[in-house]
């Protein structure tokens, strides 16, 4: 018999390298930039496909979930991150790299939807503390990834990474596997339902509103290190707060009791505005500013993401189609965050104080999307543990 906490524990590293995959090429602009001869927007490409590929198979990967069962599709999102970062390591120019991370990101909305469902019915009674885990789990896995391509840039080539990524997220497939329960799994899919849920108005605001925050959750590590050192620190010091942008994330679990009870959305609201204005700030500031930032950015990154994806939990009383609601939710925002992400980008080339400057207001402007649509402040989570 599997215990539930063996599952959680399962379900939750394998969270963290799964965000390992995410983020362990973000220090590695330069070299790839150098490697391939090419320049710093077409090198966040290898960024924005992964992001597309995560945001075209979110909904798929929970209709599929619904048909198989969750655990048996986060799996399957675990082994095409491990393939794509073994073939990755093989991969003979620039255009190949970006297929891989395409499919990199296909595993990555394999996983996500599917491991959170699992979650969800694993420990139903403590949902929004196992979801600030599961997001505390991604960043402290994203600055691993980082911190472990910083570790390996000078005595191997940035490539090594991306094979031994591959060889650490391969046993997760068996862990998996051995030790979560089997999902419940349809013989049949019910289109009209599907539908239903696909349309549902309240989902859309909520994940339009968020997607300029969500873009700055994914783009703000991955270009931090970048940043200062193109502000003139060396050394360990661009990729030590690269890495601290995801693992000060932590410290978010301070701000818990100011959200638990009701008005988490309205909570939200108020710390996706710290965060866009934090951001905006960032041009201003030294390297002690810088990190302080930083610290406050990343615990807010995790506690309003916590925060959004518990509500969308408990919009969806059938957990069958949790994944599929949660892939959809995710889907609308990624596909967002990619073309902002291009032009986060496409603006680094002008200069990072423009990119900030549009990252801050990004996350910002979109935010009222959220009070439309009947009954979308109405939701509330299903727990407040």
């Amino acid at each position: 018999m599997v215990s539930r906490r063996s599952a959680a524990v399962v379900l939750l590293a394998s969270r963290f390298i799964y965000a390992a995959n995410w983020y362990n090429l973000s220090p590695a602009v330069d070299k790839i930039q150098q490697s391939y001869g090419i320049s710093i927007s077409e090198v966040g490409l290898i960024f924005t496909t992964f992001l597309v590929g995560a945001a075209v198979f979110q909904i798929p990967s929970g209709m599929f979930a619904s048909r198989i069962g969750s655990k048996n599709c986060s799996m399957i999102g675990i082994l095409l991150m491990t393939a794509s970062d073994v073939a990755a390591y093989f991969a003979p120019n620039f255009y190949l790299l970006l297929l891989y991370r395409a499919i990199n990101g296909v595993g990555a909305a394999f996983f996500f939807s599917s491991a959170l469902a699992v979650l969800s019915e694993v420990y139903p009674e403590k949902i929004t503390s196992i979801v600030w885990i599961y997001n505390a789990a991604f960043n402290l896995g994203g600055g691993f990834g980082i911190l472990l391509m910083a570790g390996l840039m000078n005595p191997y080539s940035w490539v090594a990474n991306s094979l031994l990524m591959g060889a650490m997220t391969s046993p997760f497939i068996l862990f998996i596997y051995l030790l979560v329960p089997q999902s419940e799994a349809l013989t049949k899919i019910d289109l009209g339902s599907v539908r239903s849920k696909i349309l549902d108005l309240r989902i859309w605001m909520i994940a339009i509103g968020f997607s300029g925050f969500w873009t700055s959750t994914y783009e703000y590590p991955e270009f931090l290190k970048q940043y200062l050192s193109s502000s003139g620190y060396t050394g360990l010091v661009p990729g030590a707060i690269g890495s601290i942008s995801l693992i000060a994330g932590l410290s978010g679990l301070v701000l818990i009791p100011f959200v638990r009870g009701n008005n988490q959305i309205k909570k939200s609201l108020i710390l996706s505005i710290c965060a866009g204005m934090g951001i905006m700030a960032l041009p201003l500031l030294g390297l002690t500013g810088i990190l302080l930032v930083t610290i406050g950015e990343a615990a807010l990154f995790v506690l309003v993401s916590a925060l959004e994806y518990v509500v969308v939990i408990g919009s969806e009383p059938d957990r069958k189609y949790r994944p599929l609601r949660l892939g959809l939710f995710n889907s609308i925002q990624i596909s967002l965050g990619s073309v902002f992400s291009f032009i986060f980008a496409f603006l680094v080339s002008f200069g990072f104080a423009y990119a900030w400057e549009f990252l801050g207001i990004i996350s910002i402007v979109l935010l009222p999307a959220v009070f439309f649509g009947k009954g979308t402040t109405s939701l509330q989570t299903p727990g407040h543990s």
